[in-house]
């Protein structure tokens, strides 16, 4: 576990153990610190708080050698913080962190795929942290998939859906509400101009 906050060390650490078969290796509280323990003990799962005295949980991940890792981000930095992660399909928890949150977090670690955290995932959120989209992550049939920004015409509502409308003519249907990608794309070039549309003002 990498976290900032001794006292939300300590909460994070009894909560997990209240779940069978877990077990903290450790508890690290800077990014130097992360970096020698992750490599010396070579967990299955970090929990990785997002901002630390001496860098960021993306430093951590840059700097370590050992690659057969998932990552679960922490942080309290609401707004930013879960764009970043919702733009590349990226786990994380927002604190105070609950045992209902625990739980699904495991849950989904449980279901791992390759695509869990992907060199692609990592950029995608690290350029969002620094306000530099010009990219996002989206579910299709063959997994998670990245698009530019730039190629996306609109997003329609399909209740509780949305459709993607692409300058090639393709459509994409995923399963969230078009008010969460309201909150993700507007400020990045989008528009709501109606209930049902949220338009990319270049394709205007």
């Amino acid at each position: 576990m990498v976290e900032y906050e001794k006292n939300l060390a300590e909460s994070l650490e009894l909560l997990l153990q209240t779940f069978e078969g877990v077990r903290v290796l450790s508890i690290a509280h800077t990014v130097k610190d992360a970096v020698q323990t992750i490599d010396k003990l070579k967990p299955n799962l970090v929990f990785l708080d997002v901002m630390l005295p001496d860098g960021n949980g993306f430093d951590v991940l840059k700097q370590i050698k050992y690659e057969n890792l998932k990552v679960i981000f922490t942080t309290s930095y609401a707004e930013f913080a879960i764009r970043a992660f919702e733009i590349s399909a990226l786990h994380y928890l927002l604190k105070p962190i609950t045992v209902e949150m625990l739980e699904d977090a495991l849950n989904r670690f449980k279901k791992v795929d390759e695509n869990w955290q992907s060199k692609t995932k990592l950029q995608l959120a690290e350029s969002s942290f620094n306000n530099q989209v010009d990219r996002i992550m989206l579910p299709t049939i063959a997994g998670q998939e990245v698009f530019n920004l730039k190629d996306i015409v609109r997003v329609e509502s399909e209740q509780n859906y949305s459709k993607f409308i692409f300058t090639n003519k393709t459509s994409l249907i995923v399963s969230k509400n078009l008010k969460h990608f309201e909150n993700l794309l507007t400020d990045f070039g989008f528009c709501r101009v109606h209930n049902r549309y949220l338009v990319n003002i270049e394709h205007i």
